[in-house]
């Protein structure tokens, strides 16, 4: 194999890495946060959320690194290496909102037997979660991955 093969191959490598630790990131955290909103807050039956939740892993899975580059793209034009925590917190829930709640919105319409009630109460404590989990999840996102690169080729 000649240099440039190698190059390539490793470049593949790398970007598979980041693909499973990024789409591993967002199905853990999004399962620990949807599933009692989904069940506690809009009532909905426990075949729909498990369904909604399937279609999620599916989601996630395939969004997972495309957040990822998003939220890092958001987070670098908000903040710096100087930058104060409540901007952090801001760059980190401007990137999970904007890009979380779409996505949310498709998994309820495709999950199943949601209603439009429950989908708007489902979507606005989402939201409101957003505000609160984009920095916990930009957090946790970035302890995976150190933790990926400490321990996964």
């Amino acid at each position: 194999m000649d240099v440039v093969s190698e190059e390539r191959a490793g470049e593949r490598s790398e970007q598979l890495r980041r693909f499973m630790v990024e789409a591993f990131a967002m199905n853990t955290f999004c399962l620990v946060i949807n599933v009692p909103n989904e069940l506690f807050v809009a009532h909905m039956a426990l075949g729909t959320m498990l369904r909604t939740r399937a279609l999620a892993v599916v989601t996630n899975t395939i969004t997972g690194r495309p957040y990822g580059v998003w939220r890092d793209t958001v987070v670098a034009r908000v903040t710096s290496d100087h930058s104060t925590p409540v901007k952090r917190y801001v760059g980190d829930t401007i990137a999970f909102v904007s890009f979380q709640l779409p996505l949310y919105w498709i998994n309820m319409t495709f999950g199943g037997h949601a209603t439009l009630r429950q989908m708007a109460s489902a979507s606005i404590v989402v939201t409101l979660l957003a505000g609160l989990a984009g920095r916990p999840y930009g957090v946790y996102l970035d302890f995976v991955r150190r933790l990926a690169s400490r321990f996964l080729p």
